[in-house]
């Protein structure tokens, strides 16, 4: 069977809807994995924006979407707490600096509700960088956030199940 856009897509969209909060998901240098999570995380922001704009939610009540990378994450100084760390690494990864208010809420966010976090890039990150990434997705673990790490297939048997142990995966 030859899968098009479409079915994967449609596979992209089953595995987001029974997935548990946090998983891998694998495949071959340019197969998608990057797109297909950024455009996940953009859905979800629409989605979000929907909701606010016609009431449906509060701005209390939203789940943050954010994609950053790992290398991104892993080189967040030691003494930041995991909500300065990611909202850094969303900077960083968008270029985009958030005002003070905007900063203060994505950290509230963060801390106090299921937010979802794409870490691009799992084998992009260097051998020296591995330790800092290791302690930043033991935190990333004990929150509530829902998280997808992307990774080639290669780099995942060779160091990456070794940093994210215990996480299911798709290819």
């Amino acid at each position: 069977h030859h899968s098009t856009y479409t079915d994967s897509v449609q596979e992209w969209t089953e595995i987001e809807g029974k997935w548990d909060g946090r998983f891998v998901l694998l495949g071959a240098p340019g197969s998608g994995k990057s797109f297909i999570t950024r455009r996940s995380v953009t859905r979800i922001l629409e989605s979000v924006i929907n909701d606010l704009e016609s009431f449906k939610i509060l701005l209390d009540d939203v789940s943050l979407p954010l994609w950053i990378t790992a290398i991104d994450l892993a080189n967040r100084p030691e003494n930041e707490n995991l909500e300065e760390a990611l909202v850094a690494a969303q900077q960083k990864a968008h270029g985009v600096p958030p005002g003070p208010l905007v900063k203060s809420w994505m950290k509230t966010t963060i801390s106090e509700r299921s937010s979802f976090v794409v870490v691009d890039g799992l084998d992009e990150l260097p051998p020296d960088k591995q330790f800092q990434f290791k302690r930043r997705a033991a935190q990333l673990f004990q929150s509530r956030c829902k998280v997808i790490v992307t990774c080639r297939k290669n780099a995942w048997e060779e160091y990456g199940e070794n940093l994210l142990v215990g996480l299911n995966f798709y290819e």
